[in-house]
This record gives structure tokens, C-alpha cells and sequence, in this order.
């Protein structure tokens, strides 16, 4: 880009907006940004945000509708592909003496950089450049600002270069080096522009940070909102300390809490101030000298203790991401059982995918020859009364009559056959264990492809690592290339050579989180489990009002018919997105990849299953568009609309599978499960020490040392536990600390879960023994 006219660049990108002049009583008006659908400007360099930028020309035909107290505007930051637009603005040239700095930018050495163009207040300089990121130059007394994310500049086109090529630079040199000096004589006044950007802490910091905001409440919002723009400056760091924080609220909601925290605007406040606020709610850094010198006070001293059972859930897929057939089947099955409605609607866009035909292809882009099938690999993941067993029966229980049906009639037409006859080949929609070999032939007579349904994820990982032959590398390989289906050729010194003309099958499973986290484990990193849209399941609602939803699952039944049927004999073979659809298609494959190289450094395995979501779009909007009932040619902007809002959703997923139950943090892991000993004891306990922990929590008895003091800090730093005043030390460790009597209150129904629970483990054992 660096022989490219800058305004031409600009011209290019879709990054426009519109401001409105907005009056201030005694003060300069305020430049309000929009996007050009009416929307105001919240969060910036966002993906939402992105998303919603427009193009030069949008941007012009909205401001033509609107007054004379509107203006063009241009959004600075991130691209998402590791450059940021910059911009320097010089304001009161003449009254701040900027003369000779304008200068340079008009007709001296700078005199061919960037777009360079009149402000709207006619006293002003804005120069526009692209190139790395910046320390930010906020507002002060020397009328310079400079800026590389978080801002827009107004867009006059009143260049005053009007002979100079404008070429795109990096202005990042020329700020440091000559701007940032100037605008530090200013650094006195206050600041109206503090950059956001990912603060360099130590772990020791991150660490006192969190002891920190434990020992305040995150119920009050006033507190709750100061403390996220203090953490906002540390970036992916401070929003993981916020959100933990946030969670320990009864309020917690996880969508408005990320919402909110993408909303928060640079401020001058910074991390200090979650410091300065515990310290005045009374907190003594643990590793301070105050900390280490401050007696302990039998059981007094106790704040409330946070909440450490929670469990992330990510919200539910919604009714409306997926077409009304779903909708309407996930909503009476959800009502007649309590289950979480996201498990019935994943399985029920698995099973529709998997009895559409892979030979059913939409061309994504024609002229790259890239096309999809509507295949799809998904599992719900969650407890063991979550009800991902029951949602797989009844989203695929149509497939299996249809294909026991199938099997009956060919059974009856193998019956009227000569000896040494050949047989048909053998119909089938679905199969729960198979081998590779076993496979390969089922694949050859049912070249649409199957469904691979298990219910026990662990086993069927199990089957794929199993071989009796020393290969399981290469049968893994084998099993993977199954995601993206395409003919295959095996050869096999026992069975011959075969060509598999679609070697694809899909897949739904389900597992509990441990479970998962414990197969990964052992697992090579070879993209597997990216392949896969995760469910995560909630807690059934057990006061539901129980309904009938047996006509509803008919009802889906016809439509997985319908879709067998449709896809064979009235479909065309291929299909193109209309216009529209492939505006909004290319918009959000945009913000994915934006969102891949935000999150491939500090989120590898995240950003892996990323990579894979545009594919997985256009699978999803050609399985929506055959369930709207649409037999033209084209995949329209309503099963886009869809697909688009469901991909969301799975992205909400996808983040905590593996922010949370993929993510190892083993003395978290441990605190956790202290807490439930703790709380699961019969009687209150007043005090523990080390012994009554190994003999009351398996996990802890099985720990090393490393995690077990980690687990106990953060019980002390939740105000769960703290060191008894007339303890000895052993080793390190206090012979006993104190426990906050509140926990038994506030935690009492996991103190009952968790005693029920191990109830049914002994007469389950009792059982056993008889």
C-alpha cells in the first residue's frame, strides 16, 4: 500500500460512518457518530462494530438524507489483518502556534504523506495514514492528538494538497519521535482520549488483582462499571479478571456483561484504581508487608465469600436462529421435559444436515470452485441430567425408522434372489459403531452420506485412536478427512482397491465436560475437536410445567422426510448465493477472519475452530434454506439471516469450551472442589486444616503440593477461609484456618446437591457389595 494514494485506500475500505453535530451550552459541539442504518456508534473495533462500518458510497447516499448539521466521518483502528488507520489531528493551528507543523504536511518534507485535509471547524489539520499501532495523544492544552484505534475523524474532503499524490504511510514513527514530546507539556490538563491498549502486567499483578476485586461485591453497578473501565486498559487480560469477577454476582449475565464491557470507551482511569478501591473496602495485599505483619483474628475479619460453584454456561441457542420447523419442535420439546431447548435445536440441525445429500452442493465462490455440502460434525456437552442423550433420540428418531425401513426392504429383496446372486448394496442413514474398513464400505453403497451417532463421545474418540495393526495415526487421518467428504481411493493389500465417491459422514455425540477435557488431553493437536460445533448444555429446569411434545417430534419427523426426499429428486445439484445473501455472507466471513487474528495469539485452539466457521456458514445456510422450503436456485438472504445468527451463537460456544472446560487451571480446578467438600459436610465445620482436606476432598489428596497452596490462596482470597490466630505452621502451612460461617447459608442448596450426590455414590457402592 505504500505507493497508493491514501484517500483512494480510503475510498476502498468499509470502514465510513456519519456524525450529527450535537450543541453543548458554553462548550464545543459534540461530534456524535452513527452508522449509516441510524444506529449510534457504542463500542469501537469490535466485530460487531465492524461489521456495521459502511462503504464511501453508502456512507455518502445516507448523509445525502440527512441535514446540514451532519458531516462524512472515518472509523481509525484495527482492520483485522495486523494494521491499524491512524490519524494526527492539529486543532487551532494559528491560536496554538502549529503553524510550522501544519506546514510540513502542506508543502515541505512531508508534503506527499497521507491524506491530509481541512477539519470542520476550518481552524484545524487532519492527516490520515495507515500502518502498526501507536500509544495514543489525547486531548491537552497543545492542540495535538494523535490516534491508531478507538476514535473516527470527520471527513471534509476539503484537501489542501490538492497536486500531491498523498501516499499511504505509517505515521506511527513520525508521533513518537516528534509529535509525542510536543504533547507531553500538555500532560497537566486533563485527558479526553486515553487509548485502550493490552497492558504489559506481570502475573504477580494479575494475581493482587484478583485477590482484589474478590473482596468487593460485583452486585453494585456503579462499582461494577468503574472497576471494568479500570481493567479495559489491560485488554484480553482485564476482561477475563472483570467477567470472573462479574460472575461472582447473583446479577451475572453473561451476554450483557460482554456487551458491556465492548462498550466501555477509553477513559483516563487505569488498573490502579481497582488497588485503590479494595484498599479503601478494606483489602491488604497478600503479598504486601502489612499483609504479612496483620495478626489473624480468630474468625472475624470475613468479607462475604464470592462464589466459587458457579458454572460458565454460554446463553441458549435461540428460537429464532434457526428456521420455524426447529424452532417450533426444539420449543414443545423443551416445554414437555425442562431440557435446555440448545441440545434439541444442535441435534436437530445435525440430523437435518446429515439427511440432506452431500452431492447437494452450494457454491460458495464459483470462480475459486469452492462448494459445500450440508454436512456437520456437533455434540452437547453437559452433566449427567442435562438431557443430551434424550434430545439426540428425538431429533434423529425418524432417521432411524427410515433407515430400518430401508433395511427391511432390502432384506426382503435379498429373500427372492438366486443363490450366488449379487446382492444390492446395503441402504443406510445412520451407523453408531464402525470401524474405518466397515466404513469404507458403507460409503460406497450410500454415496449421500451418513450420520455417525453416538451418544458416548469418549467411545467413539476411542474407536477412532483404536487399531489392531500398530496405524492409528494414519486411522485418525482417515476419520478426519470424513469432515470434508470428496471421493477417496483405498487401497488394501487384504480387501483390494476401492474408490469411495463421497468419503463424508456427519456426526453428533455428546459428552460430559470432564470427560472431554480428560480426552482431549491425551489427544494429538490435530484439529479434531475444532471441527465440531460445541452445545453447551445448562442445568434442566426441574419446575418446568410439563407438556406433550409427541405431535411436535411427528411434525420434525415429516421434515427430515421431506429433506431426504427434496435433495434427491427436486433440488438442482448446485446453488449460488443471491446478491444479498452474498453481501451478508462476505460481511460476516470478514468479521470471523478479523476475529481469528485477534484471538490466534493469546487463543490458538479458539481461533483454530475459527478459521473453520465461513465453511461452516454456508453448510448451515444451505441446510436452513432446504428446511424453509425453498426450491430455487439460489440460497437466499433469510436462510442467511439465519445461519448467520446461529454461527454467532456457536461462537459464544466454541468460547467457553475453550476458555473454561479446555482451558487447564488446576488450582482453580481444586478451590472448587474444596469449596464443595466444605460446603457438603453434614454438620458446619468452624475450622480445617490440611488432614481434614486430603480425607474430605479426593482431588486434593491427589494433588501436589504446587496446587494445593494455589487452591488454598484463592479460597483466602474469596473470603472463604483464612489462617486461625493460635495455629501453628507446618511446613509452610497454617495447622488450621477458620471457615466463614456465611458459606453454609449462601451455599446451602450446593451443600445439598452435592450431600445428595454422594448419598446415591454410597448405596450405589452398597448395592454393588450385596
Amino acid at each position: 500500500m505504500t505507493r497508493f494514494s491514501t484517500f483512494k485506500a480510503m475510498r476502498v475500505v468499509r470502514r465510513w460512518l456519519v456524525w450529527k453535530k450535537v450543541p453543548q451550552p458554553d462548550k464545543k459541539p459534540l461530534k456524535v457518530p452513527f452508522y449509516v442504518n441510524g444506529a449510534t456508534r457504542g463500542s469501537t473495533d469490535t466485530p460487531e462494530d465492524w461489521a456495521q462500518l459502511a462503504s464511501y458510497d453508502d456512507a455518502k447516499a445516507a448523509l445525502a438524507q440527512r441535514g446540514k448539521d451532519w458531516g462524512l466521518a472515518f472509523a481509525l483502528g484495527p482492520d483485522g489483518t495486523g494494521g491499524h488507520w491512524q490519524g494526527i489531528d492539529l486543532d487551532q493551528i494559528e491560536v496554538k502556534g502549529l503553524g510550522r507543523l501544519a506546514n510540513r504536511w502542506v508543502r515541505e518534507d512531508l508534503h506527499d504523506w497521507g491524506h491530509v485535509e481541512i477539519s470542520p471547524s476550518g481552524t484545524g489539520q487532519h492527516v490520515i495514514g495507515y500502518g502498526r499501532l501507536f500509544a495514543a495523544l489525547g486531548s491537552n492544552t497543545t492542540g495535538i492528538e494523535a490516534y491508531s484505534s478507538g476514535r473516527f475523524f470527520t471527513v471534509t474532503e476539503r484537501e489542501v494538497r490538492a497536486d500531491s499524490p498523498g501516499h499511504v504511510v505509517d505515521l506511527a514513527e513520525y508521533v513518537e519521535r516528534e509529535l509525542a514530546p510536543l504533547h507531553s507539556v500538555g500532560r497537566d490538563a486533563p485527558t479526553t482520549g486515553k487509548t485502550v491498549e493490552v497492558g504489559r502486567v506481570s502475573a504477580k499483578t494479575v494475581s493482587e488483582l484478583r485477590s482484589a476485586l474478590l473482596h468487593m461485591r460485583a452486585d453494585e453497578y456503579d462499582l461494577w462499571i468503574r472497576m471494568g473501565l479500570g481493567l479495559r486498559e489491560l485488554g484480553d487480560v482485564g476482561r477475563e479478571l472483570w467477567l470472573s469477577w462479574s460472575a461472582t454476582s447473583d446479577k451475572f449475565n453473561p451476554k450483557e456483561a460482554s456487551r458491556k464491557w465492548d462498550g466501555f470507551a477509553p477513559t483516563n482511569t487505569g488498573y490502579q484504581a481497582v488497588f485503590a478501591e479494595a484498599q479503601r473496602n478494606g483489602w491488604v495485599n497478600p503479598g504486601s508487608k502489612a499483609a504479612q505483619l496483620a495478626p489473624a483474628s480468630g474468625a472475624s475479619g470475613f468479607g462475604r465469600p464470592r462464589d466459587l460453584l458457579r458454572q460458565v454456561i454460554p446463553p441458549p441457542y435461540e428460537f429464532d436462529e434457526v428456521p420455524p420447523c426447529i424452532a417450533d419442535f426444539a420449543r414443545a420439546y423443551s416445554s414437555a421435559t425442562g431440557h435446555d431447548q440448545s441440545g434439541v435445536i444442535i441435534s436437530a440441525v445435525t440430523a437435518a444436515a446429515s439427511v440432506i445429500d452431500d452431492g447437494f452442493k452450494l457454491m460458495v465462490r464459483p470462480q475459486s470452485n469452492w462448494s459445500v455440502s450440508a454436512r456437520q460434525w456437533a455434540f452437547l456437552c453437559g452433566g449427567p441430567s442435562a438431557g443430551k442423550s434424550p434430545a439426540i433420540r428425538a431429533a434423529t428418531e425418524r432417521i432411524k425408522s427410515m433407515h430400518n425401513e430401508q433395511f427391511d426392504r432390502w432384506t426382503s429383496a435379498c429373500e427372492g434372489l438366486e443363490k450366488g446372486e449379487p446382492r444390492p448394496p446395503l441402504p443406510a442413514m445412520y451407523t453408531s459403531d464402525s470401524t474405518v474398513a466397515a466404513l469404507a464400505d458403507a460409503l460406497v453403497a450410500n454415496e449421500r452420506g451418513l450420520l455417525m451417532l453416538t451418544e458416548e463421545m469418549s467411545s467413539w474418540i476411542g474407536a477412532i485412536d483404536s487399531s489392531n495393526k500398530g496405524d492409528a495415526s494414519k486411522n485418525r487421518g482417515d476419520w478426519l478427512q470424513l469432515r470434508d467428504g470428496g471421493p477417496r481411493q483405498i487401497n488394501r493389500v487384504e480387501r483390494g482397491a476401492m474408490l469411495v465417491k463421497n468419503w463424508g459422514v456427519s456426526v453428533l455425540a455428546a459428552c460430559t465436560p470432564n470427560g472431554l477435557a480428560d480426552n482431549m488431553k491425551s489427544m494429538p493437536e490435530d484439529g479434531l475437536i475444532q471441527r465440531f460445533v460445541p452445545c453447551i448444555l445448562a442445568a434442566p429446569n426441574l419446575e418446568a410445567v410439563i407438556g406433550d411434545a409427541r405431535e411436535a417430534t411427528k411434525l420434525w419427523g415429516d421434515w427430515l422426510e421431506y429433506a431426504w426426499g427434496a435433495t434427491t429428486s427436486t433440488f438442482p445439484r448446485f446453488l449460488t448465493l443471491t446478491d444479498e445473501a452474498r453481501r451478508l455472507f462476505d460481511a460476516e466471513e470478514l468479521q470471523i477472519r478479523r476475529m481469528l487474528l485477534a484471538t490466534q495469539e493469546f487463543a490458538p485452539a479458539y481461533a483454530a475452530h475459527l478459521g473453520k466457521h465461513p465453511g461452516m456458514l454456508a453448510e448451515v445456510a444451505l441446510v436452513f434454506h432446504v428446511l424453509l422450503g425453498h426450491q430455487a436456485t439460489e440460497v437466499g438472504s433469510d436462510a442467511m439471516h439465519y445461519a448467520i445468527r446461529y454461527m454467532r451463537k456457536v461462537r459464544r460456544h466454541a468460547y467457553v469450551l475453550y476458555s473454561t472446560i479446555l482451558s487447564s487451571a488446576p488450582a482453580f480446578e481444586l478451590a472448587q472442589s474444596l469449596a464443595r467438600s466444605i460446603v457438603a459436610c453434614d454438620e458446619k465445620v468452624p475450622t480445617v486444616g490440611r488432614d481434614w482436606m486430603t480425607q474430605h476432598c479426593q482431588a486434593f489428596k491427589k494433588a501436589d503440593d504446587r496446587v494445593r497452596r494455589g487452591a488454598v490462596q484463592i479460597l483466602e482470597d474469596a473470603d472463604w477461609l483464612n489462617a486461625h490466630a493460635q495455629a501453628r505452621t507446618y511446613g509452610g502451612w497454617p495447622s488450621k484456618y477458620n471457615v466463614n460461617p456465611q458459606v453454609f447459608d449462601l451455599f446451602a442448596p450446593e451443600g445439598e446437591q452435592w450431600r445428595a450426590r454422594r448419598a446415591a455414590v454410597k448405596d450405589a457402592i452398597g448395592e454393588a457389595e450385596q
